[in-house]
């Protein structure tokens, strides 16, 4: 196909094949013409003996008889045109090879793996550190597996079994690396979180350094007495009332609150109607929680109720009840002290939190 007016034809051509020549606005291009630049075949017109070095063997090759196609005029064009500004592709073989023979070509295939390639790592992203190609398994990573292997199962790895536990853990690392240049602990909210907590316990892990003296114990176990305090202890008596539900109850307690004998106006039951200094806890194994709680809050000297327990509905009469006991330190002093530092680490995490807060600019768009 004839050039058109103020365009310049450039082509490769190896071997009597001219291919794949672009046409683009006023201007034909080559559509590989650093490829023709760097293996010398600009300008050779498929003559052998004109070949740069570094493409000479390949030209060899393709300058045999038996490759040779000899068609003499023949001409194979396929091309797709447009106006001026639009681009089209042509195809030629000026030694009478077809399209399918053309796709044949080493050069072709070596073409496309390179795009290939090219996109590849385009979407893979930057190659990583040589460095980091590099996975160490030192003597103290070796003495660790085999630790938590006998911990595990309360016997040293065999050398086969330790052997097992090196590679799993080169299998381990080089998972971790690839996911990372993929970028999959990106957007993983399971990983986020998992991350998050391990800042969290970096801040948090100075807390073990810490050494609290006495007066510090002394002075977060008064702050927190509720905490360590021995069970309250609850005096009282109960009216249990079988039949009649909510209505005889509200009788029998007006005819308490008159003076009446409490101890024959409710239904038996097996539990005691008068109960003296009980801990709270037994009181709510015996009773239910909400008889206790409802118990402790209730004031004293008068009947009350009717209250729920498992067995159905009480009259109550709170006759006294006295606060647990604070013990001494030395009793509960290991407790005291996991809770100073917890509070302790709760503290420096949040104070790191601040610290890290203070250098990041947060806007929120409110919907």
């Amino acid at each position: 196909m004839p050039a058109r007016s103020g365009q310049e034809r450039v082509s490769v051509q190896i071997s009597g094949i001219r291919a794949l020549s672009l046409v683009a606005g006023d201007t034909e291009t080559g559509l590989f013409p650093a490829f023709q630049h760097r293996a010398g075949l600009r300008g050779n017109q498929g003559k052998c003996g004109e070949l740069q070095p570094a493409a000479a063997d390949f030209a060899r090759r393709r300058c045999q008889p038996r490759r040779a196609v000899q068609t003499a005029g023949a001409q194979a064009t396929g091309q797709r045109e447009g106006r001026h500004g639009q681009a089209a592709i042509v195809w030629r073989s000026s030694g009478g090879m077809t399209l399918r023979a053309i796709l044949r070509e080493p050069l072709v295939h070596f073409l496309i793996a390179g795009l290939a390639l090219f996109a590849w790592f385009a979407w893979r992203g930057t190659e990583a550190d040589p460095a980091s190609r590099t996975i160490s398994v030192d003597k103290a990573l070796v003495t660790r597996l085999a630790a938590n292997w006998q911990q595990t199962w309360q016997r040293p790895p065999g050398k086969a079994e330790l052997d097992r536990l090196i590679e799993d853990h080169v299998r381990e690392e080089i998972y971790y690396r690839e996911a990372l240049r993929l970028g999959l602990d990106r957007d993983d909210t399971v990983i986020r979180r998992r991350l998050r907590a391990k800042m969290e316990f970096l801040a948090q892990s100075q807390a073990d350094a810490l050494q609290p003296d006495e007066a510090e114990l002394e002075a977060w176990l008064r702050a927190n007495a509720a905490r360590y305090a021995g069970d309250a202890r609850l005096s009282f008596d109960q009216v249990y009332i079988a039949t009649g539900g909510e209505a005889r109850a509200r009788q029998v307690l007006a005819r308490l609150n008159g003076g009446a004998d409490w101890r024959g106006s409710g239904d038996a039951i097996s539990l005691p109607a008068s109960l003296e200094a009980q801990p709270r806890a037994r009181v709510a194994a015996d009773f239910g929680e909400g008889f206790a709680e409802a118990l402790a809050k209730a004031p004293g000297g008068a009947w009350q109720g009717p209250v729920q327990s498992g067995f159905g509905l009480h009259l109550v009469r709170l006759r006294g009840m006295a606060a647990g006991r604070l013990p001494p330190l030395a009793d509960v002093r290991r407790q005291v002290e996991n809770d100073w530092r917890a509070a302790r680490a709760q503290e420096l995490e949040q104070q790191a939190f601040a610290a890290l807060r203070r250098d990041y600019t947060v806007r929120i768009d409110q919907p």
